[in-house]
């Protein structure tokens, strides 16, 4: 019984792989890898499920990106300015404009981006 188990759940692993191989690597699109599926073998029914469930962790994966990366570019964005600030401040005769305006223009890039 165990043994069905174990040879069951290996299957499905190897079913997700081969999609996500699919998606990822082949770069088709979830519906040619849905169908591609069934011409495998797999019935409609579990190809369309496992084809939106790598869908929704892909989008979900992404939106967790997304957001690591706003937050860098808000965090970019102020060392920028305030090296450029500092290194203004300490140099008698030159303003760095350059980094100042640089990091004004990364955090408002990393606001867009939380905004969206």
């Amino acid at each position: 019984m165990e043994k069905l188990q174990n040879n069951q759940q290996q299957a499905l692993s190897d079913d997700y792989e081969f999609a996500v191989h699919l998606i990822l690597d082949e770069q088709m699109s979830y519906e040619n890898a849905r169908l591609n599926l069934v011409a495998c073998g797999m019935d409609e029914e579990r190809a369309a499920e496992i084809i939106s469930e790598i869908c929704e962790s892909i989008n979900r994966i992404s939106a967790e990106y997304e957001k690591e990366e706003e937050g860098s570019h808000i965090i970019a964005g102020f060392l920028w300015l305030i090296g450029g600030i500092v290194a203004s401040a300490i140099s008698s005769k030159l303003v760095f404009v350059g980094a100042i305006v640089y990091g004004i223009i990364k955090i408002f890039i990393g606001l867009s981006k939380k905004t969206r």
